[in-house]
């Protein structure tokens, strides 16, 4: 028997009747709708009834030819929607599949001539400017130095297209505007350019600096190692000899660091014969810093180095290289171009860091908050955090002292605009007068580490990428590439570093006086908590003894850092810097060491 819930019984050919009868079949009606090329619904005739519910045969028989009939309904839907369409697209195209096809492929080899002529044209035109420019300066900045001839330069007006190092932002310059069209079209290829010895994924990648770099490694061929050291020698105008000292030549230092390396003297003797708001050179310096050569002791600096003491490296090639590259007119304003980088300016010469004072995030309860069903955790809480400011004086909490106000104004400018405030005349110079201080950053492996980062100095400078080396102790631990650029007379206040340091100069010269860790006490450090800790109170300049007396038993030694010299600084050294004239100087730290860890402890960090 079947039943079907909610439902009447029905056949094919009729609806079940309400009294419980099975209408009877006409078993022609299908059949005659078949034949006039449709399907209808056969009427119902005279009924059967069946007792106690059941069904018979020809109920079966009927369901079975209603299925039937409704699958034959669908096909035909089917077929006649498809001649429909069939109909229509035969009158409105006379494409058949095949002329599709042909269609299909011709449109896709125009996509592949446009993209090859568009790329061909943006290339020969970038070639083009790129070549006129380099001529019309070859014959005249060739080998000349930097300094001298800067400031006409940037008024000429012929410096050549500028380079923008991030094609992400907006500029006034039609050539920066279709940086992004000549990226996407020239990414391989023969123009393509692979700067020598950049890394995979650090860097600049963009295509503007690759054919700035293209351009200027043509005009200065890296093999001719002879012509660097010319022009490196070129840029030295001055030399200083190192004040006798009984210890050790520094031209001709032993494998191992000397007994009491380096040599110290007092620090009054020192200024008394520098002052350091005099730039100009003074023949015999309180010198006592080890000179290697980079090609010939190179494996005395890295036992220096090894053994955490300070010293001076020369005629590294790879530095000579940059050297010569930025020194070459036109070069560091097509580099730098219109982008603002930091810029930091003081009302004198004198420049002190400084973070911002922030207030205490306390709860009415103090530092940390009583909680009574856990005594244990607050006091473990505590514990932590003095660990925590034990080991990381960073963690504490910067106080505002009373009458204090920043020493420097943080701001924006780009390239040209620092210099027209930087190369002026020595008449306009002196330490009350203003003074800017230029700074570029590489954020590297740390990312976005800073607005506008210059990646591009991982390629200028790669004796700093984050690979191990003589420059790099624990390229994990690298905090990126840090450059300042120095008008004449600029000083950094003495203070000192947390990791391991290494500076290069690439350009002009800088006077550093560095003074060992154990000399903290002695220094009249500012607290930890003061905005500009770590760094001393006392203005060198014009020491005053009286509120400091302790700074007159300080001892120090200094030395002369010009282009294509680098210094290496072990953790915690104290420097002092001092601008000579226009300068360019980059830095990396790479780790702490803990050999001079104990004396700055004592002095409360």
């Amino acid at each position: 028997m079947m039943h079907r819930r909610g439902h009447n019984s029905s056949t094919g050919n009729g609806t079940a009747s309400t009294d419980g009868s099975i209408p009877t079949s006409n078993g022609n009606g299908v059949a005659a709708s078949r034949k006039q090329g449709r399907v209808t619904t056969p009427t119902p005739t005279a009924s059967t009834t069946i007792p106690n519910g059941g069904t018979s045969a020809s109920s079966a028989s009927s369901l079975l030819d209603q299925r039937k009939t409704n699958r034959i309904r669908r096909r035909r839907r089917k077929k006649q929607s498809k001649s429909a369409f069939s109909t229509y697209y035969g009158q409105h195209t006379n494409y058949d599949p095949g002329s599709i096809m042909q269609l299909f492929f011709v449109g896709v080899m125009l996509l592949v001539i446009l993209f090859f002529g568009l790329r061909n044209f943006l290339s020969s035109s970038s070639s083009a400017t790129s070549l006129s420019s380099s001529s019309s300066d070859e014959g005249e900045s060739q080998n000349k130095p930097f300094l001298p001839k800067l400031r006409k330069q940037n008024h000429d007006g012929n410096e050549g297209a500028p380079f923008h190092p991030h094609p992400h932002r907006k500029s006034s310059t039609k050539q920066h505007r279709n940086g992004w069209l000549q990226g996407m079209f020239q990414k391989e290829g023969p123009s393509f350019y692979d700067i020598p010895g950049a890394m995979k994924d650090i860097g600049d990648k963009t295509m503007e600096y690759a054919k700035l770099r293209k351009e200027f490694d043509e005009l200065l061929p890296r093999n001719d190692f002879e012509r660097q050291q010319q022009l490196v020698e070129s840029l030295k105008p001055d030399r200083y000899d190192p004040i006798p000292q009984d210890s050790y030549n520094i031209h001709d230092c032993p494998f191992d660091p000397p007994r009491h390396y380096p040599f110290a003297w007092n620090i009054m003797d020192i200024l008394e014969n520098w002052p350091p708001d005099d730039p100009k050179p003074r023949p015999d310096i309180y010198q006592a810093l080890c000179v290697f050569d980079h090609e010939v002791d190179y494996d005395k600096a890295m036992n220096y180095r090894k053994k955490e003491v300070p010293f001076i490296v020369q005629n590294d090639p790879d530095v000579l290289t940059t050297v010569e590259r930025w020194n070459t007119p036109t070069y560091m304003d097509r580099l730098l171009s219109d982008v603002k980088y930091r810029t930091e300016f003081s009302i004198n010469n004198h420049f002190m860091y400084w973070v911002p004072p922030r207030k205490k995030k306390n709860n009415k309860h103090g530092r940390h908050q009583q909680d009574k069903s856990s005594p244990f955790k607050s006091q473990n809480n505590a514990d932590k955090t003095k660990k925590k400011d034990r080991l990381n004086w960073k963690h504490n909490v910067v106080q505002k002292p009373n009458n204090w106000t920043a020493p420097t104004q943080m701001m924006r400018m780009p390239y040209k605009e620092w210099l027209e405030h930087a190369n002026v005349t020595d008449d306009n110079l002196g330490p009350d007068k203003p003074h800017w201080y230029y700074r570029l950053i590489g954020c590297g492996a740390q990312g976005s580490c800073d607005k506008d980062s210059s990646e591009f100095l991982f390629d200028e400078l790669k004796f700093f990428q984050p690979r191990e080396s003589l420059y790099m102790v624990q390229p994990e631990k690298q905090k990126g590439i840090h450059c300042r650029f120095g008008m004449k007379g600029v000083i950094a206040e003495n203070h000192f570093d947390g990791s391991r340091n290494f500076i290069v100069v690439l350009g002009g010269s800088r006077r550093y006086i560095l003074s060992h860790p154990n000399q903290c006490k002695n220094l009249a450090l500012l607290p930890k908590e003061h905005p500009s800790g770590r760094h001393s109170a006392v203005d060198w300049s014009n020491p005053d003894l009286e509120n400091y007396p302790e700074f007159q038993k300080a001892e120090a030694n200094e030395v002369v850092l010009q282009a294509g010299d680098a210094l290496y600084l072990p953790t915690n050294w104290f420097h002092y810097i001092i601008s000579l004239e226009l300068n360019f100087q980059c830095n990396t730290r790479s780790g702490t060491s803990g050999e001079y860890m104990p004396p700055i402890h004592d002095c409360g960090f």
